[in-house]
């Protein structure tokens, strides 16, 4: 007999914002969009809702990420 995997401990909504901030970081890393065009391109209705569940993902705000890999980290559209 083999032993079956502990069952995923999180919700559906979890799951969302989890594939929405790995969205997000990788908009962060490969391209020069603005923090908030990628807050909001990853469905996330607020900068700070954003922000908030981006550190407790990743233990960091998105720009450090961001200058890191050379990117613009203008937070707002000033086009």
């Amino acid at each position: 007999m083999t032993k079956q995997s502990e069952p995923i401990q999180r919700s559906l909504t979890q799951y969302v914002n989890e594939l929405r901030l790995n969205h997000a970081r990788a908009l962060l890393m490969d391209t020069n969009d603005k923090i908030v065009s990628i807050a909001l391109d990853s469905g996330f209705g607020s900068l700070s809702q954003f922000y908030s569940l981006f550190r407790k993902q990743f233990g960091v705000t998105p720009r450090p990420i961001k200058i890191e890999h050379g990117g613009n980290i203008s937070y707002w559209n000033t086009d």
